[in-house]
């Protein structure tokens, strides 16, 4: 056969040009809807909404959740992420200086005023010198109650860790239980904990999954990494045999994580989705080997972050950020106070139907960069935290 003459398109000559602009077609296709260049934010069910301010350091509160007694929401506030964020990679701190530490937090949203109380951690934890929670869970043993608190601990100067505290809410104490480190949990991000008393070591701590939202750790390519490189992931901690098992690769900043023992919920960030996965749990020996098999998945016009699912509804929970790009930028500025605010968004997606629905749009003036959404059912309330902004946001349903 013949070459083709050298007027044709596809000609070696030309890839300089057609491999570049192939590229720039697959970025915007990809990344365009979660950027939100092109999108005009308005406020949509803010009227109901108050923000609950406390303590100076009652802020940048990146997660939460539902305690089991109504009205109540445990927290945790890293109150210098604005002057260091790991996970994106920037940091405003002066040579030598050091960001203080987070703290755990109990919230009475339902009380006028609400009720905002710091927890104590035992001194035998160092939770004074590099302590950096990201997400959180909370657990209770279905045969013994044991109340625990699971943080995502990401320190500035350490390995990452898995934190897990028993709970006294009379006295506001929390008793550091377990640490678990491993090689392969070194960007932790969100945690979802699996219930079942099968896959518990025998001290009670549960088996769960989690995510590394990044595979490098900090420099250019953590910077790149976004766009470029499908690194992060999900693992799988199996208390039965204390190691950390493969979930699921390949994935584009893996970040919030949700679900119930039989099925898991994953956002990406920079694709705007969140996938669901069926856990399969198959005993061999009377050690449990577990497995996720994909489901399906929604796509939401945000950056996804924290998931929260309401098993009574079949509803995934997220909150995000409706213009990535403003997002990014906002967290580059070491001057955040007199800097633009970006929007807020809380959407839900019906599991069943597969429809999603938006909640909650906030230009952000009132309330910015959204991480969690939480509903709170038996008070028909939302409750909103966010990355880099006052305490809380609780609004009406």
């Amino acid at each position: 056969m013949a070459p083709p003459p050298k007027d044709y398109w596809f000609h070696i000559k030309y890839w300089a040009y057609i491999i570049p602009i192939a590229y720039i077609i697959n970025f915007i296709y990809t990344f365009g809807p979660v950027l939100g260049i092109t999108r005009t934010i308005e406020d949509y069910n803010v009227d109901s909404c108050e923000k609950i301010s406390g303590p100076t350091d009652f802020n940048f509160c990146e997660d939460a959740i539902l305690a089991n007694e109504t009205g109540i929401v445990y927290t945790t506030c890293d109150p210098e992420r604005n002057l260091h964020n790991k996970v994106m990679g920037h940091s405003f701190l002066a040579e030598g200086q050091k960001a203080k530490s987070s703290d755990f937090w109990r919230v009475n949203y339902m009380e006028v005023p609400a009720t905002i109380e710091k927890f104590k951690i035992n001194e035998e934890f160092d939770s004074t010198t590099d302590f950096h929670p990201l997400g959180i869970n909370f657990n209770i043993h279905p045969e013994t109650k044991e109340k625990t608190l699971v943080a995502a601990n990401l320190p500035h100067y350490s390995d990452a860790s898995i934190e897990f505290f028993t709970i006294d809410d009379e006295t506001l104490t929390l008793t550091h239980k377990r640490t678990i480190r491993d090689p392969k949990i070194y960007n932790p991000n969100s945690i979802h904990i699996i219930n079942d008393v099968r896959l518990r070591a025998d001290d009670g701590t549960p088996s769960f999954f989690f995510t590394n939202d990044h595979y490098f750790s900090s420099g250019i390519l953590k910077k790149i990494e976004n766009y470029f490189f499908y690194l992060s992931n999900v693992g799988f901690y199996n208390a039965r045999t204390g190691k950390v098992e493969k979930g699921i690769n390949g994935l584009l900043f893996a970040n919030g994580i949700t679900g119930t023992d039989d099925f898991l919920f994953v956002a990406e960030t920079y694709r705007g989705t969140i996938k669901k996965y069926d856990i399969q749990v198959q005993f061999v020996n009377d050690v449990p080997q577990v497995h996720l098999n994909y489901v399906k998945e929604a796509f939401f016009y945000m950056g996804v972050d924290n998931l929260r699912y309401v098993p009574e509804k079949d509803l995934v929970v997220v909150a995000g950020h409706p213009k990535g790009l403003d997002a990014l930028l906002f967290m580059m500025k070491e001057d955040k106070v007199n800097a633009v605010k970006p929007p807020s968004q809380v959407d839900v997606w019906d599991v069943s139907s597969g429809e999603t629905k938006t909640l909650l749009v906030d230009d952000g003036q009132l309330f910015t960069t959204s991480t969690t959404g939480i509903i709170d059912l038996a008070n028909s309330k939302l409750i909103v935290s966010s990355l880099l902004d006052e305490g809380l946001l609780v609004c009406d349903l």
